[in-house]
């Protein structure tokens, strides 16, 4: 999950309240697109007809099952776009790996490669 991850490496110190902080608002995201759903796929709250072993709606209800999903989709996709344009590593933390992977490549190397490349 790339927006932990980015979040724990701008605030090192408080890394439990920052997840906490971006999976609570997972999950509050996910009450708040059912209730969404639920309203475009059944708007007058109808009841479903009860047969022995199965619930049926009318045929108003079930045409909107594919009208909500394509509107809950483009509703992620434009939050997707959004959030990754927002989405920046930090500056120090990228150079500090790039100067500990070089200097581990260094240390794999021969010291004959390493003299060579001293000179």
């Amino acid at each position: 999950m790339t927006p932990l991850r980015i979040a724990v490496r701008y605030f090192p110190e408080k890394k439990g309240l920052v997840t906490g902080c971006i999976i609570g608002s997972y999950g509050c995201a996910s009450l708040i697109i059912s209730f969404l759903v639920v309203y475009i796929i059944n708007p007058n709250n109808e009841t479903p007809i009860i047969h022995s072993d199965y619930y049926e709606y009318s045929d108003a209800v079930t045409n909107n099952v594919p009208l909500a999903l394509r509107a809950v989709s483009y509703y992620f996709i434009i939050l997707s776009l959004i959030g990754s344009l927002l989405l920046k590593n930090k500056k120090n933390f990228i150079t500090s790996i790039h100067r500990r992977s070089s200097l581990r490549y260094l240390d794999s190397l021969s010291e004959d490669v390493q003299n060579n490349l001293k000179l």
